[in-house]
């Protein structure tokens, strides 16, 4: 028990069975199952002799997170402590009632218990293996070394009609100034007046038929009339470049998250290869 007192309180999300732990600590230990570990706590209130520490109020604080975040911090505080207050009070009258041994709340116990010792146990080995080395490893092989993306610095005229594109893509083969026909012609009001300049682009940033002529390009190359949903664009190519990798800081939280989903499916197959496991077939 005193083992599992640890557990529930380290672990948010196993609030019911924390608070059955606070309650049950004191009947079963006079009042003393908590005082070792509570002496060392901020103690925030009692309830009937047993301490509600600040570890505990935090924990309850992170699950009712969903519900209170619009709320001011004193506010939110207020509330998980009237809630660790209630679901002790309840916690400790089941035991008076002789609840601790109810088969349904030793089912519970049983589930709370392996899930606990299970994310704790994880969580630490997980933790040792992902250190600033992992992550510069990781950094150096996935991101910074893997294909630059390419931006293209691009412009286009916009036109209503095929027939309008059509005569405005031969009139800047005759040597047309692009930047001079975008200001007069296009209908794209955002960028005619700068020429139908777009700026730099990269995939995924335009629709489909667009990207995929854009890109195509050479530059300096001017398309054949685009359509897409908002009319006729006539495309040109001003640069291209290769875009620099994301700085270590930029991708920190990302990586440590692919390290986290790769060492939890090695944890559990760790697990399993080293198992005996049998399978009841019905």
């Amino acid at each position: 028990m005193k083992a599992l007192n640890v557990f529930f309180g380290s672990i948010s999300g196993s609030i019911v069975g924390f608070a059955f732990i606070v309650a049950f600590g004191t009947s079963l230990y006079g009042g003393t199952a908590f005082a070792t570990e509570a002496e060392h706590q901020e103690i925030v209130a009692y309830v009937n002799g047993t301490a509600i520490t600040r570890e505990y109020i935090n924990t309850v604080a992170r699950d009712l997170h969903a519900r209170t975040a619009h709320l001011p911090p004193h506010e939110r505080e207020a509330i998980a402590l009237r809630h660790a207050i209630n679901t002790t009070l309840a916690a400790q009258k089941a035991t008076e009632e002789g609840l601790l041994d109810d088969k349904i709340v030793q089912r519970h116990f049983d589930y709370l218990h392996r899930n606990i010792l299970e994310d704790v146990y994880r969580g630490r080995l997980i933790a040792q293996s992902i250190n600033e080395e992992a992550i510069r490893t990781y950094y150096e092989r996935e991101i910074k070394g893997m294909e630059r993306r390419t931006e293209i610095r691009t412009r286009h005229i916009l036109l209503a009609k095929q027939a309008d594109a059509d005569r405005i893509q031969q009139e800047i083969k005759r040597g047309g100034n692009f930047i001079a026909l975008a200001r007069s012609f296009s209908i794209d009001r955002a960028t005619s007046g700068g020429g139908g300049d777009l700026g730099y682009i990269r995939k995924g940033h335009m629709v489909a038929p667009f990207e995929g002529v854009a890109f195509a390009l050479q530059i300096g190359e001017v398309s054949r009339p685009v359509k897409t949903r908002y009319g006729w664009h006539i495309i040109k190519i001003e640069n291209k470049r290769l875009l620099p990798p994301p700085s270590l800081d930029d991708v920190r939280a990302q990586i440590v998250k692919a390290l986290t989903r790769r060492a939890t499916r090695e944890f559990y197959a760790t697990l399993r290869n080293q198992a005996e496991i049998e399978i009841i077939k019905r």
